[in-house]
């Protein structure tokens, strides 16, 4: 005896099967993008008043949020993980990158083929007010840090890819999945990204105690860095979450203050295009409209140590690979491996050389600021040429071959809190009239239209 076939069991054609997948799962019949409604689209200090109120309750909050986030990672693929807001809803959600341990959430490392479950979340994550902000999700890196391709879009510019390595730390933040973005910055990591995707990055500066539960990529380097939508969103959070206890050793001087414009950017070293140019001379702009002070600087001897930052990166990448592969025996992608590869090019004599420039700069830096007379420095964070549309057959890594040109740099300071990589905000830190003592960036990749 067997059952007989129903109407509602009747076998449908594929094209009303995958019509009725599609529409189960939300896919959308046109490519327009979506638009927040409320109470997605309030600004962050309005929706953290309501909630705090009880104008804005729980319930609605979840389901907005939940709705909004289902839609917005459908469409710019952010995440590799999301959790629900708990039952207090609190307004403020933050996405962690996916090498920093967050409790409850699995570290995958930016591979298929590894995860772990830290007992405890990261410092920055840990000290966070659970009743103002929680981790709503951990959020797409490239492998290891170095590798190339996230499979992210750039929601204000969707053929401009969204660089990395901290990938989903921008895009979901500049996606509206998140309000706020745990990445790690080592040479641009943090700052490139919210660069490309019209965002704020701010790189802290390199404090070991802050980088426990952080997968280490060079940690004489490594930092923590945040994005958020805007200046104001940053500026808003900074006290409000106790960010600025993570940060500035000292506080910054009473403005206005003398910015020196970083000139090495142009020239054949700097390979600064008319587009950047631009966008720096905006910045420039809105800092002398704001009564700051800007004057021409050089900076020859850090300008030179752009290629042994890279050299320090790989060969430090290279010597952790030959410790961790055993534990993390997953495929690595071939961007990946040839990361590596330039860092086994890195000779022992070259490695101590550099080690020993970047202690020396580290001890020095301060005084360079001084001789120049200046405050702060504002340089592109990559003075090349603008980013162009992405390219499906590129096959490159984050860390450049020895001998090819290197055309950024991350100069270490000791009085930055950090380096801002901010285009609509030029110069600015969280609190404070300007950036101080501190290497900022501009980048022509940001536009208001999300696509």
């Amino acid at each position: 005896m067997s059952d007989s076939p129903t109407p509602q069991d009747a076998t449908p054609t594929p094209q009303e099967a995958i019509t009725g997948y599609a529409r189960q799962a939300r896919w959308a019949a046109a490519p327009e993008a979506p638009e927040p409604g409320a109470p997605m689209a309030l600004p962050l200090p309005e929706r953290v008043a309501a909630r705090t109120r009880g104008t804005l309750g729980a319930e609605e909050w979840r389901t907005a949020e939940a709705a909004w986030s289902d839609l917005a990672d459908a469409r710019y693929r952010a995440c590799v993980q999301r959790a629900p807001l708990g039952p207090d809803a609190p307004p403020v959600r933050v996405g962690v990158k996916d090498t920093v341990d967050v409790a409850g959430f699995p570290t995958r490392l930016g591979l298929r083929g590894h995860r772990h479950h830290a007992r405890a979340s990261n410092p920055a994550i840990a000290a966070l007010p659970g009743a103002l902000a929680a981790v709503t999700a951990k959020v797409v890196t490239t492998e290891l840090n170095i590798g190339v391709g996230s499979e992210c879009v750039n929601p204000y510019a969707p053929r401009i890819d969204p660089g990395g390595s901290s990938t989903g730390t921008a895009v979901s933040v500049a996606a509206g999945i998140c309000d706020l973005g745990l990445g790690t910055d080592v040479l641009g990591s943090v700052r490139w990204p919210a660069g490309q995707c019209g965002t704020v990055g701010l790189r802290m500066t390199q404090r070991t105690s802050l980088l426990e539960g952080v997968f280490p990529l060079s940690p004489p380097m490594d930092a923590l860095g945040w994005v958020t939508r805007s200046a104001a969103d940053l500026a808003y959070l900074w006290p409000l979450l106790g960010l600025d206890r993570l940060g500035a050793r000292q506080p910054a001087g009473e403005g206005p203050y003398r910015i020196g414009v970083v000139a090495n950017v142009d020239g054949p070293d700097g390979t600064c295009g008319p587009v950047m140019r631009r966008a720096l001379e905006a910045a420039c702009g809105f800092l002398e409209a704001s009564g700051q002070r800007l004057d021409p600087v050089r900076v020859d001897d850090l300008w030179a140590l752009r290629g042994p930052a890279w050299e320090l990166c790989a060969r430090q990448a290279w010597d952790a690979y030959q410790l961790w592969r055993p534990w993390v025996p997953a495929d690595l992608h071939e961007t990946t491996r040839g990361a590596l590869e330039v860092g086994a090019k890195v000779q022992d004599d070259r490695y101590a050389w550099i080690l020993e420039r970047l202690a020396h700069t580290r001890a020095t830096v301060e005084g360079d600021f001084d001789t120049a007379g200046v405050d702060a420095w504002l340089l592109p964070l990559e003075p090349g040429r603008a980013a162009g549309p992405r390219r499906r057959d590129a096959r490159v890594s984050t860390i450049p071959a020895l001998g090819n040109r290197l055309r950024t740099a991350r100069v270490p300071t000791r009085r930055s809190p950090a380096s801002p990589g901010c285009p609509r905000s030029p110069c600015r830190s969280p609190g404070t009239s300007a950036a101080r003592r501190c290497a900022c960036s501009s980048s022509p990749a940001a536009t208001t239209n999300r696509c």
